[in-house]
């Protein structure tokens, strides 16, 4: 269910659509299943930067592919504390529960102005029952996303503070780009304030302007305005160490390498 404030409501056309080849509706190709995903669809929406889509506590009911900016998932504490989970890039599936649950377990942000494609629950299991490539995907997408948890796990428990940050920049610049290595003086748009990345990092704002001020200084990468740009890319892999296997998730390789449409539909 969509959060109980303004959103326009207005036609995609799938065809067009550049979130579509690495996102679940790809796994689809152009044929019956396609079809039923599209037209079962509450709505293509858009949304201004900051809105809410869904709060944590609503109820469970509807999943959301992210066609173009930039979302947070976040849990919040009672006396305001936030935790940063993800951050969904474009082609990324959102809102998913396990069976059972009723509610959202943590609420879903727009970082930037965005659009989405709100797709029922039950249509999602119906066509995974009935379309192999669709299932995989699916699970496949859902295997990834448990991955980089616990990626993002070992950071909060483990790394340094200037690791936390360096390791969730790399991740970013990788997942934006969905290309590895990165050459000297790359810029990606990046829409992160100080305190966004203290959430998604576990440290202030002030601890994490220091960590940007030294990487800054080091000339190893600069983030300001929402650009960031990387000088030094072999030391910042050097300080991060992404293992290959997780270098294929933020590019979504698998998919390339073995989950595309199925050749049946």
């Amino acid at each position: 269910m969509t959060a109980n404030i303004p959103i326009t409501a207005y036609k995609m056309n799938c065809a067009f659509c550049s979130a579509r080849p690495l996102g679940l509706c790809g796994a689809l190709g152009d044929g019956d299943g396609f079809r039923e995903l599209r037209d079962s669809r509450r709505g293509a929406r858009l949304l201004d930067a900051g809105s809410p889509i869904y709060r944590q506590g609503d109820p469970h009911g509807d999943l959301y592919n992210l066609v173009s900016g930039w979302v947070c998932l976040h849990q919040d504490l009672e006396d305001g504390r936030r935790q940063i989970l993800r951050f969904i890039l474009p082609g990324e599936l959102f809102g998913q529960e396990p069976a059972g649950v009723s509610v959202m377990s943590h609420a879903a942000q727009a970082l930037t102005n965005i659009s989405l494609c709100v797709i029922p629950v039950e249509r999602v299991t119906d066509l995974r029952a009935r379309y192999a490539g669709f299932g995989d995907r699916f699970v496949w997408m859902l295997e990834r996303d448990n991955h980089l948890t616990m990626d993002h796990l070992t950071s909060l428990g483990q790394r340094s503070a200037i690791e936390r940050v360096a390791h969730l920049l790399l991740e970013l610049a990788v997942r934006t780009g969905r290309r590895y290595p990165l050459a000297r003086d790359d810029r990606f748009k990046i829409p992160l304030t100080q305190p966004l990345i203290g959430d998604a990092t576990g440290l202030t704002p002030i601890h994490v302007n220091r960590m940007l001020r030294r990487l800054r200084e080091e000339r190893i990468l600069d983030l300001r305005n929402g650009a960031l740009t990387i000088f030094d890319p072999d030391r910042l892999e050097a300080m991060v160490g992404p293992s290959d296997d997780l270098v294929r998730l933020w590019t979504r390789q698998a998919i390339l390498d073995g989950l595309g449409a199925s050749e049946q539909l």
